[in-house]
């Protein structure tokens, strides 16, 4: 394990190579810092969910679409895009923190759709670890509650 933090990976100079999500946080002197929360993840990715069919301005609500997710795009195009975003998937890529004994990866991971992220784990340094892929959707309730039809 990583040398500081009690023990918890912050990927300075003289510490172990474990994937660690971190998080920047800045202290009341205005300078930030590493700050390491989880262990083991390798990848974070984010599909946006956009709102976009009917295209014509509802009445009731004067907003276009209906508050059904139509389609994903890991890159929204512009600001109104990001208006009519209503949901989230989260995929995250989590190996173990210590490598199997006699175990080979052999495996290629997809973490989305929009266009597909793959990462396949080569040579012997990679392919010990185990790995699993968590995903979830999430609705973005403040954005997608003004778009629904009251009814």
């Amino acid at each position: 394990t990583g040398s500081a933090l009690n023990g918890a990976c912050t990927g300075g100079a003289g510490e172990d190579t474990i994937p660690t999500l971190k998080r920047l946080e800045m202290g009341a002197n205005g300078v930030f810092t590493i700050v390491p929360m989880v262990e083991g993840i390798e990848a974070i990715r984010v599909e946006y969910g956009t709102d976009t069919i009917p295209t014509s301005a509802d009445i009731n609500t004067g907003l276009i679409g209906d508050g059904v997710t139509d389609g994903y795009t890991n890159t929204p195009a512009d600001t109104a895009a990001m208006g009519s975003t209503i949901s989230l998937r989260l995929y995250v890529l989590a190996r173990n923190t210590a490598p199997t004994a006699g175990y080979a990866d052999d495996k290629t991971y997809t973490l989305g759709n929009s266009p597909s992220y793959t990462f396949t784990p080569t040579g012997a340094a990679q392919t010990s670890y185990k790995r699993h892929v968590y995903n979830a959707e999430v609705r973005i309730v403040n954005q997608a509650g003004r778009r629904e039809i009251p009814r």
